[in-house]
C-alpha cells in the first residue's frame, strides 16, 4: 500500500491534527490552502522515509555522514605497556590487579584498553576529556605548594565502578559512547604547564589516571625535564611493577581510599581493597 493511503487509513490522530490546525480561508495564500493536505502528507512521507525507510540507510552511507561519524570516533591508539600474550590472539593486561584476559576486539574492565589483533592498545593516548588550571588545594593537597595553581588533566575510563562516583560521566565511559575527547599530546601539556604563570606542574585527575598510564608516564617525564611537578589523584588500584616505575615521576599522590572494608570495595567499587 502506498504510504499516503496507509497514513489516511491507519492514522486517525494525524487526520484530527490536520482538521484542528487547518488554516482558515483568508489567513494564508490561496495556493497554500489549496495544497495544505498534500503538504501535510508530504511532510510525514519524508519523515517516514528518513526515519525508517531507505533514506536512513542512504544517509548512513553518505560521504558526509561517514566523515562526521569517523571524526567523532577516531581515537589515538598506542600499544599498551604491561601486557602479555595469553594464547591464540588473547592478551592479558598486567597494569592493575584485575589482570583482565581480553579477547580480540574486546576491552578490559577499564573500557579504554583494547585487544586489537592480538596487541593490547590504549585507546585514549593523546585524548583528554578535561584540561583546566586549578588551585592545588582542589586536588586536594593542602600542604603542597599552597596558593599555587596546577594544570589538571583527565581522560575517560576507570578500573573501578563506584556506585557513588562524582565523575561517572567520564570514568564510566568508553571511546564508543564519549564523543567529546580533545587532542592533547604530552609535549603540548608539558609546555603549557611550564609557561603558565604560578603553575607548579600537572595533576593527572578527573578520571583514574592509571588507565591512561602511558600518557601519564610520557607527560610526567617531560614535565620533570622542565623543572615542574607531577601529581597523581588516584585510587591506587595498580600492580607493583607499574607502580614502581611511576613513583619516581610523581612528586605527590592523593590516594582516594573508598573504605576500610573489603566487602564494601567488592560490592560498591567493583574492586578489591588489597
Amino acid at each position: 500500500m502506498h504510504f499516503h493511503g496507509w497514513l489516511k487509513k491507519r492514522s486517525p490522530k494525524i487526520r484530527i491534527i490536520y482538521e484542528k490546525y487547518r488554516p482558515a480561508p483568508g489567513n494564508v495564500p490561496e495556493y497554500f490552502l489549496k495544497h495544505f493536505h498534500g503538504i501535510v502528507r508530504s511532510f510525514f512521507s519524508c519523515l517516514f522515509f528518513l526515519s525508517f525507510g531507505p533514506g536512513r540507510q542512504m544517509y548512513k552511507r553518505s560521504k558526509c555522514s561517514r566523515g562526521f561519524i569517523d571524526k567523532r570516533q577516531k581515537i589515538m591508539k598506542k600499544e599498551a605497556m604491561y601486557a602479555e600474550k595469553a594464547g591464540a590472539d588473547n592478551v592479558r593486561c598486567l597494569l592493575c590487579p584485575h589482570r583482565c584476559l581480553i579477547k580480540p576486539g574486546k576491552r578490559g574492565i577499564c573500557r579504554v584498553r583494547k585487544n586489537v589483533n592480538g596487541t593490547l592498545v590504549t585507546e585514549t593516548y593523546g585524548k583528554l576529556s578535561a584540561v583546566h588550571i586549578d588551585p592545588v588545594e582542589k586536588k586536594p593537597l593542602y600542604h603542597f605548594y599552597p596558593g599555587r595553581t596546577i594544570l589538571s588533566v583527565g581522560s575517560i575510563g576507570c578500573n573501578m565502578h563506584c556506585d557513588f562516583c562524582q565523575n561517572w560521566d567520564i570514568s564510566q565511559s568508553s571511546p564508543d559512547n564519549f564523543h567529546h575527547l580533545k587532542e592533547h599530546f604530552p609535549e603540548e601539556l608539558a609546555e603549557v604547564a611550564a609557561e603558565s604563570k604560578d603553575n607548579i606542574g600537572i595533576a593527572y585527575t578527573y578520571n583514574e589516571p592509571v588507565v591512561f598510564y602511558e600518557m601519564m608516564i610520557d607527560t610526567a617525564r617531560l614535565v620533570h625535564k622542565r623543572g615542574k611537578m607531577n601529581v597523581a589523584v588516584t585510587n591506587a588500584f595498580i600492580e607493583p611493577d607499574p607502580l614502581q616505575e611511576l613513583i619516581p615521576l610523581m612528586d605527590a599522590f592523593n590516594v582516594d581510599l573508598k573504605a576500610f572494608d573489603k566487602e564494601f570495595y567488592r560490592k560498591y567499587a567493583g574492586a578489591r581493597l588489597e
